[in-house]
């Protein structure tokens, strides 16, 4: 089995085939897959990705390129779409590694 730790196809390159490119995966091969956000607007695409496909399975984040207009409440909306997610939830994820990443970043954000 293929994990795809890394992937972005809420990139708008993937607009005309990504239904199709997505649905394909499994029988490729391809069994998990990890679509993090990079922005507010790209983190709500992959929760939607991953409540379409059960195989994908995304990350709330920010991605230091796109910090440019960051403001503090926005971490506010991050963690609302972190409650969204928790509707998601993959037995399989190792939830102590999530809560201990959580915890870590928290500090280094405050």
């Amino acid at each position: 089995m293929i994990f795809d730790t890394h992937a972005h196809y809420d990139d708008e390159r993937f607009e005309e085939d990504r239904d199709a490119l997505l649905s394909s995966m499994p029988s490729r091969g391809v069994g998990a897959i990890v679509n993090p956000g990079c922005t507010l607007e790209s983190s709500r695409f992959a929760i939607r990705l991953a409540e379409q496909y059960p195989f994908v399975h995304a990350a709330v984040g920010f991605h230091p390129e796109n910090c440019h207009d960051y403001c503090p409440e926005q971490l506010a909306m991050a963690r609302g779409l972190h409650d969204e997610m928790e509707a998601l939830y993959r037995p399989h994820l190792d939830t102590a590694a999530l809560d201990a990443l959580t915890d870590a970043l928290t500090r280094e954000l405050a």
